[in-house]
């Protein structure tokens, strides 16, 4: 079961609950980075003996879920980045996915 974590901007600290969905007990955190008003959460889950990923996007100043994109592969424990525009999420079957600033699998 995910469990909720404790954040601490540098001035308030909040709680986050991430967001699972249908999927519950089975998933787990694989990573979190922080980059301006943003914090990044990504989220491996096990569908039907499947892995899959979640990133989600939270409001650092306050928590607040902003929003949720499903990833195409599970996420690889501690294995994110944030470059420029772009989302770099390494995944369990060995790819790197890159997310543009709109969500979307951008293309190099």
């Amino acid at each position: 079961m995910l469990e909720n974590w404790l954040i601490h901007d540098g001035a308030t600290p909040w709680n986050i609950q991430p967001a699972t969905d249908k999927w519950g007990s089975k998933s787990m955190v694989a990573a979190i980075v922080k980059a301006g008003d943003a914090l990044y959460v990504a989220i491996q889950t096990d569908v039907t003996n499947t892995k899959v990923g979640l990133l989600q996007n939270y409001s650092a100043a306050d928590g607040k879920l902003l929003g949720t994109i499903p990833l195409d592969g599970a996420p690889r424990f501690d294995c994110m980045a944030i470059a420029g525009q772009c989302i770099y999420i390494g995944t369990e079957d060995h790819r790197l996915i890159c997310l543009d600033g709109k969500g979307k699998e951008a293309s190099h």
